[in-house]
């Protein structure tokens, strides 16, 4: 059976993502945003949907953690949606 993955990683001035998802995995998670909840949250995600996800975002959260979640959030969008087709 061939593993359904994607991955991406980008960087801008303030931020860098990097997003991998397995669809066909056992629910592990490696998850660092630096956002405590949010990674908790994705932990979760991980877990609970039998994917394996490894998220990894630094970026300047002393100043606010919503770039950083907006971008995690739409990475991992854009790799599921790359996994549908």
């Amino acid at each position: 059976m061939t593993m359904r993955a994607s991955e991406i990683k980008r960087e801008t001035k303030e931020t860098v993502v990097d997003v991998s998802i397995h669809l066909d995995g056992e629910g592990a998670a490696k998850i660092d945003t630096g956002v405590g909840f949010f990674d908790h949250m994705l932990d979760l995600l991980g877990k609970h949907s039998l994917m394996d996800i490894t998220i990894t975002a630094k970026g300047d959260t002393h100043v606010d953690d919503h770039p950083d979640c907006r971008l995690c959030c739409t990475h991992c969008a854009v790799c599921m949606a790359r996994l549908r087709a």
